[in-house]
């Protein structure tokens, strides 16, 4: 069972679909990814405001997308290759009344066109050992999805390897079980 961990919609249930097609992020890693953005430590704890725009790449369920917005962000943009999930996500944004603050798009994240915006904050957590960070790192500086400053959190199995721009600086990287979290700022 997936639940937004603080904030405004603190312990709201995130409803997932039943026949499950994705892998959610566990609530520890969960956590340790909201303690990471929430430290400061990179942002100057400014991170979850109304002016942060998000994006969820591979949303799945939209649960880093949700919580984020339960702890003071103002807009979300999920996007997933999988209809029924976006149309739950959706249901749930209604529920919280944020359908506004939400903008879902189905298409697959390893074709994202040309943006029409840039994002703060971009979390990326794909499908394990597709060799998908890189193509979709590659992707999101071509396009023009990163403005400078951009922090790009990353969810990927822990012994798959990636290769990045070298305006991608590391900020952390940690390993937990069969995961690898990598927290990352785009310096233009």
């Amino acid at each position: 069972m997936l639940k937004i961990i603080s904030g405004k919609y603190r312990n709201q249930i995130i409803p997932t679909a039943k026949n499950i097609k994705y892998r959610p992020s566990t609530g520890k890693l969960k956590e340790a990814i909201f303690s990471i953005l929430t430290s400061g430590e990179f942002t100057g704890n400014k991170l979850f405001n109304e002016n942060t725009h998000i994006l969820d790449l591979f949303a799945g369920s939209g649960s880093l997308a949700f919580e984020s917005l339960s702890r003071g962000a103002g807009f979300a943009t999920l996007i997933d290759i999988d209809t029924s999930s976006l149309k739950i996500a959706e249901g749930f944004a209604k529920s919280l009344n944020i359908e506004n603050n939400v903008n879902l798009v189905n298409i697959n994240a390893l074709n994202l066109p040309k943006a029409n915006e840039s994002f703060n904050l971009i979390f990326i957590d794909p499908p394990y050992h597709k060799d998908i960070v890189t193509k979709v790192m590659k992707l999101l500086i071509k396009n023009n999805w990163l403005r400078d400053g951009t922090i790009i959190v990353i969810e990927m199995a822990k012994l798959d390897d990636y290769a990045l721009d070298e305006n991608i600086e590391i900020l952390r990287e940690k390993l937990y079980s069969k995961s690898k979290l990598l927290v990352l700022k785009y310096n233009n």
